[in-house]
């Protein structure tokens, strides 16, 4: 005998009314709870600084960071973050979780050195944060600071040696000029004037060079912030009416699945009772 197992709309009705008692049961006990996280959560903001790193001239006369930013953000995350995370808990045992975000805010394929620290949290822990962004910049300046003086220390050796050579090649070509007044030998001339003209284009060559490494030195630039911290106008993350609803959404879809498990596990029971019987 051919059985019809499908189920109706009027069926799934009918097994909902018969165990409302518990889906109401889990959909009141997961709003209330939801309900009770929304109203007790702390609000939470984004506090936020951007900082430009240390710059110099490359050697095609370009603007670019000492360090990559990216190289930055590792350091940031994997030695400056968690040293003076430790310093604080030795210091003081009352401390907010304090999580960051380090972004690369260049454009793509750009690196302009410019990055960024997020972090969220209370009100009251803006003091905190503040600090800690003010640490976490003091220990990225004093790192590039460190290779900006020895960059510096570098080009300004580099320059007094091509001003050395500077100067004895002006000389040189003083004197050759000299040499030719009064020569009346045409090939001595010729001579002469070649080797002036050839100490005149290492001279602006030298001059070329003394002008670039001015240059460099005058448009190094030390790590510093773009924007102080600042802490966002409204609180961020889930608003409490938002998490209220998803409480009710997840409540009634959980007792629903409860619903139809209790049914199923009924069916089940049933089923071994008729075979025992």
């Amino acid at each position: 005998m051919h059985q019809n197992n499908e189920i109706s709309i009027y069926d799934l009705w009918l097994m909902f009314v018969k165990r409302k008692k518990l889906f109401l049961l889990v959909f009141i006990t997961v709003f209330i709870l939801g309900s009770v996280f929304a109203i007790f959560q702390p609000k939470k903001y984004e506090y936020s600084q951007i900082i430009q790193i240390s710059t110099h001239l490359n050697i095609n006369d370009a603007v670019v960071p000492l360090i990559a930013s990216q190289t930055a953000i590792l350091r940031i995350n994997n030695i400056f973050f968690p040293t003076i995370l430790n310093s604080y808990a030795q210091q003081s045992a009352a401390l907010p979780t304090m999580h960051i975000t380090v972004k690369d805010l260049n454009a793509p394929g750009h690196d302009g050195g410019v990055i960024s620290l997020t972090a969220r949290g209370a009100a009251m822990d803006e003091k905190a944060f503040k600090t800690l962004f003010t640490d976490i910049f003091g220990q990225l300046q004093k790192y590039t600071n460190e290779q900006l003086q020895r960059e510096k220390a570098a080009l300004t050796v580099y320059l007094g040696d091509l001003q050395k050579q500077l100067a004895l090649q002006q000389t040189a070509q003083k004197n050759g000029i000299q040499s030719t007044i009064g020569k009346r030998n045409v090939d001595f001339e010729i001579g002469q004037a070649i080797m002036v003209a050839n100490q005149a284009s290492a001279t602006v060559k030298l001059m070329h060079e003394v002008s670039s490494v001015k240059s460099k030195l005058a448009n190094m630039q030390r790590t510093h912030f773009i924007s102080d911290c600042i802490r966002s106008r409204h609180p961020v993350g889930l608003s409490k009416s938002v998490v209220m609803i998803l409480s009710a959404v997840v409540g009634a879809i959980l007792g629903l699945f409860l619903v139809f498990i209790a049914e199923f596990i009924a069916c089940i029971r049933t089923l071994k009772q008729s075979k025992d019987d």
